[in-house]
Order: structure tokens, then C-alpha cells, then sequence
């Protein structure tokens, strides 16, 4: 058994905290990746218990825990970001492990009597020898929707992905999975009895311990700022924090598109909250070399351009010499900020016969009140009707540039648009972190740890998410249709007003339709010719039908179109072929 590790040193510098580590027990070793943020609490319940600590670093804490504990009750007493490879020699078992919210990655390889694990692909795809293939299943859904990062399964056919909050045991004597479900119970979501006013003081509070313990550190750490109001949130809390004196520097993202461009926000936040800002411009798409640079970076493929301007910021917070950033991801799943979760509150209150309610906020949507309409309705239809009211719409299950037929062929399937049937409001807000979250914190992770930073999000903090997610959905949304009521009135005083008034939802968004243009002829050739060779699901003609529509504007063509060409050139520059 080989165990090897490359260290970001962030808590502890010294060779006290280097890894792999043994408990002091001698029982159990470890590398991870992350940091466990209460890990000073932890320390000091273990040195009430009689063990003493050689070091200062997070990994001899989880390494004591282990040794009193045991793994099921340390990685549940954990806050933190981690992906963990734990040895038990006493019972010749490795255990592998990722946080709650599955903010750092982890796959593993068993294959010809070998087991590889990293928090990349890439090793895996060097050690494990050649061969590996494209799971098909996975490509289809990412393809036609975009969906990906959905433990355990990856895009590679052989290799999987350790689930988040999950644990992976598998016995080394005979290299076999002899465990493999989640490490604690899932966090409480029943509904309390709390008035807005006290969820406004919880919230306050809760946001002010998770970014407390984010920004323990003995290297400096700075935040990304796009002038939306999460990031506002999390640079406003810092700052009340650290004292108006000390220094923090914010990185952005500036797009040249007007239409998408939040400049203004982000100088608004800047000079209000003292930040020393700094601000990355990509007036034109990356050059080819550095485009395949970042596709392979990825690991998986991405459903848009948005991790190309991520990219860049985190090359500017390097070059700052800053190495751990606080980040905004995360608040959009949890407080309802995209506009689909506004249609689930409607759907949540015309389910329950709260009319008025529901009438009110789709009033409230404004010019979005007919998507608005739709996704509440699709929501209280069954999976199968919105299907059939969606081909209507021109929504598609199978799109025209995927041949139907080629799908029976293959044996795969075309999940419904809705998979499940609709819950209630919490359902869709525990949905998005299941579902729509693990594509953002891989991006994050990848393009972070690229230059060797250590990005943090303090909104996945799992006392703040359980304490939001037993809310009404009142709280949540308002009655008007304002996303993000209760953080918006819990930062009353410390963060810009102008910001908090904010109804517009830019996002990290990018100008996808130029910037692909810039590659015109790379491309072409990838999408029309080279996927439909590699992908026989895709058809030759609507490709090329799709690519011309993507030329001329069409948002959704280019979406697809990006999606097709990510898929290919990533297959091609990783070595993976079609099954």
C-alpha cells in the first residue's frame, strides 16, 4: 500500500504537519486533502481527554480523533472541506472519504487487481494503464442537458467518484468494497416554528461563525468578488471580522459584454467595504493551447465558458502571492437565488392552496414572470406530463441534433426533463445541492488548486445550511418574489444597501456566443465532424445544422454547441475513447 501526497501548506508550515501521517496510536495513516475548520474546537475536546499534540496542523487533530473516536463520529464532528484516504492497519482496510457537501473531489480506480485513488483523473488514467472509455450514459445527459458530477459515476466508464458526505471501505487483502454509504445521518430539514425577525438574528450569526472559522489561517487570505450579493456577503462579514484596518484584497471577474458586465457592483462593494481590488479582463477568448490547458485541468468536461474566466482570477490571486480565497458558492442553492427555485415557491404554495401567496409572486417576477409560470408548473405536473408540455414548448427531451434511434441502439436511456416528482420547496433547495452544486465546486476546486490556492466557501457550513433549510420558504423567498430574504436582511448595516436591493441574477456569466467565435474553425471541425465520429448517438446533419444556428445567435444552439465540442476535445486530449 502506497500513499503519497503533495502539500498546499496553509494551517501549520512546518514538517510537523507534512503528510502521510500515523496517529499517535500507530493504528491509522492518512493523506488528505482540505482543511478541517474547527479543528482548534476538536483539539481541545481531544487534549481534555488526555492526548497530546506534537504539532499545530488540522491533520494531527483528525489523525487523534480516529485514534478516541473512531471514523464514523470524526468525520461527523468535522466542519470542514475535505477528501480523505484513511488506513486502518488493524483491520487492513483504506477508507475513502469526502465532506458533507463534496467540496473536493476524490475518485478511485479498482481495475486487474489494482486500486488507485487521487483527487484527480489523471493519475488514475497514468497508473491504472491504458483502455479507459467513455461512459456513454453519462455523456448523453451531459450532451443534452448539461448535467454532470453525479457520484458515483464519472465520465470515465472504469473510474468512480466518491459520493459527498459518503465513505468508500474496501479490504486491501482481497481488494474488495466492503462499505460504501455516507459517513453520517443527512443534515435535518424538518420545518421550525421561527418568526423572520429570529431567522434574520440565526442567520446573522450563523454566517458570522462559518466565516469566522474560514478565515483561520496562517497565510493571508483575500475573496472573490463579483458584486453579487453572496460574495458581497461573505467580503461585508470579513471585513466586520478582521476590523476596518486590516487588509483584504478582492479578485474579479470584468466581462467587456455590457449586458453581463457587473463593474459597478463590484466597485460599489470595493470601496464601501475598503478592499484592495483587483479586477481580470478577458477581452477576447483564451488561445487554443490554454483553452485545451484548462479543458484538461478540469478533469470532466464543462457545460460553460464561465471556468475560462475563473480561470483567470485565480491566475491574479497567485500572482498576488495570496493562497487562500473565501467564495460566494453555494448561497444560490441554499436561498432559492436562481429563478427556477422562485417557480418551486409558487408550486410550493399552490400545492398547499396558499393562492394569494402564489399569485403574488409571480407578480412579483416581473418581465420573468412567464419562465416563472412555467417551471412552478412543471413542477406540479408528473415528470411524464411536463415531458409532453415540454415537446410542445420546443423543450426537447431529444434534441434534433441527437439521433433517437442511435440512442435505442446503444441501450441508453433519455431520463425525463423532471426526474422525480415535485416534494416541496425544501425538497428542490436539498435537490440542488445533491444535483446542481458538484459541477460548481469541482470547477472551483480544479481551477483553485491549479495555482496552488485554497478557495473556501462558507456558505456550505454545515450548522448555517441546516439552520436555513428548516425555514419556511416565506424566509427563504419572499412574498413579492425576492430571492435570498432572510441573508438579505441579515446583512442590514455591514453591506452595501444598493447591492442588497439587488433583483437582477447575472451570475458568473461570460460572452459564450463571441468568445467561441474567436475558435470558429477548431471548433467546426470538432463538432461536426470529430464528435459525431467518436459519439455515434449524434447526428452528422444536425450537427452541422446546430453549429450554423449557433453562428447566428441562437443562445441555445451555442450552449449545445459548447457542450458537444467540451465533450470531444476533452476525450481527445485525455485519451478516452467511445465505448
Amino acid at each position: 500500500m502506497l500513499l503519497v501526497h503533495r502539500r498546499l501548506a496553509i494551517i501549520d508550515l512546518t514538517r510537523t504537519g507534512w503528510q502521510p501521517m500515523v496517529s499517535a496510536s500507530g493504528r491509522f495513516a492518512i493523506v488528505y486533502n482540505g482543511e478541517i475548520y474547527n479543528y482548534v474546537e476538536l483539539r481541545a475536546e481531544l487534549v481534555g481527554g488526555g492526548h497530546t499534540f506534537r504539532g499545530q496542523s488540522d491533520t494531527e487533530v483528525l489523525l487523534a480523533g480516529l485514534d478516541a473516536w473512531g471514523i464514523d463520529r470524526t468525520l461527523g464532528s468535522c466542519e470542514g472541506m475535505f477528501a480523505a484516504a484513511i488506513l486502518d492497519t488493524r483491520s487492513n482496510t483504506l477508507t475513502l472519504t469526502r465532506d458533507t457537501f463534496g467540496i473536493k473531489p476524490l475518485y478511485f480506480v479498482l481495475r486487474d487487481g489494482r486500486l488507485a485513488f487521487a483527487s484527480e483523473l489523471q493519475p488514475l488514467l497514468d497508473v491504472a494503464g491504458a483502455g479507459y472509455s467513455l461512459d456513454e450514459q453519462r455523456a448523453l445527459e451531459f450532451l443534452r442537458s448539461g448535467w454532470s458530477d453525479v457520484a458515483p459515476d464519472t465520465f470515465v466508464a472504469e473510474i468512480r467518484s466518491v459520493a459527498p458526505g459518503g465513505r468508500v471501505a474496501i479490504a486491501l487483502d482481497r481488494l474488495e468494497v466492503i462499505d460504501d454509504g455516507p459517513f453520517a445521518l443527512p443534515m435535518p430539514v424538518l420545518e421550525r416554528r421561527v418568526t423572520f425577525p429570529e431567522a434574520v438574528e440565526e442567520v446573522h450569526a450563523a454566517l458570522e461563525s462559518s466565516v469566522r472559522l474560514h478565515l483561520r489561517s496562517d497565510v493571508p487570505v483575500g475573496v472573490c468578488l463579483s458584486g453579487g450579493i453572496d460574495s458581497t456577503a461573505i467580503a461585508a462579514m470579513a471585513r466586520r471580522l478582521l476590523g476596518p484596518s486590516h487588509p483584504i484584497h478582492s479578485f474579479s471577474f470584468v466581462a467587456a459584454d455590457p449586458s453581463i458586465d457587473e463593474e459597478r457592483w463590484i466597485d460599489l462593494a470595493a470601496s464601501e467595504l475598503r478592499l484592495t481590488s483587483h479586477k481580470v479582463r478577458l477581452d477576447s477568448f483564451v488561445e487554443a493551447s490554454a483553452l485545451d490547458q484548462i479543458l484538461v485541468n478540469a478533469d470532466e468536461p464543462f457545460a460553460t465558458t464561465s471556468i475560462v474566466a475563473q480561470a483567470a482570477v485565480f491566475r491574479c490571486v497567485a500572482e498576488t502571492g495570496i493562497k487562500v480565497v473565501l467564495d460566494g458558492q453555494g448561497a444560490d442553492e441554499i436561498l432559492g437565488g436562481y429563478r427556477y427555485l422562485v417557480g418551486a415557491r409558487v408550486a410550493h404554495d399552490l400545492a398547499r392552496g396558499h393562492i394569494g401567496d402564489a399569485v403574488a409572486t409571480l407578480l412579483g417576477s416581473g418581465r420573468q414572470l412567464p419562465r416563472v409560470a412555467w417551471f412552478a408548473l412543471a413542477r406540479l405536473l408528473s415528470p411524464r406530463v411536463a415531458g409532453v408540455l415540454a415537446r410542445l414548448v420546443s423543450d426537447s427531451p431529444i434534441p434534433p441534433w441527437i439521433d433517437a434511434v442511435a440512442i435505442h441502439d446503444r441501450g441508453l436511456s433519455v431520463p425525463p426533463l423532471r426526474r422525480r416528482a415535485f416534494v416541496d420547496f425544501r425538497s428542490e433547495l436539498i435537490e440542488e445541492l445533491r444535483v446542481g452544486l458538484p459541477a460548481l465546486l469541482r470547477f472551483e476546486d480544479r481551477n483553485s488548486m491549479r495555482y496552488s490556492i485554497e478557495s473556501r466557501v462558507p456558505f456550505l457550513h454545515r450548522p448555517l445550511v441546516s439552520t436555513i433549510l428548516s425555514y419556511p420558504a416565506s424566509h427563504i423567498i419572499g412574498r413579492d418574489g425576492t430571492t435570498k430574504l432572510v441573508l438579505r436582511e441579515a446583512l442590514r448595516g455591514i453591506a452595501p444597501s444598493e447591492i442588497l436591493a439587488r433583483r437582477d441574477k447575472i451570475g458568473f456569466a461570460t460572452p459564450m456566443s463571441q468568445w467561441l467565435a474567436t475558435h470558429d474553425r477548431l471548433i467546426a471541425e470538432t463538432v461536426c465532424v470529430e464528435a459525431p465520429r467518436r459519439f455515434t448517438v449524434l447526428s452528422p446533419d444536425g450537427t452541422r445544422r446546430l453549429y450554423r444556428a449557433a453562428q447566428g445567435g441562437d443562445r441555445r444552439a451555442v450552449a449545445s454547441t459548447w457542450r458537444i465540442f467540451a465533450l470531444t476535445r476533452w476525450m481527445q486530449l485525455r485519451g478516452i475513447r467511445a465505448a
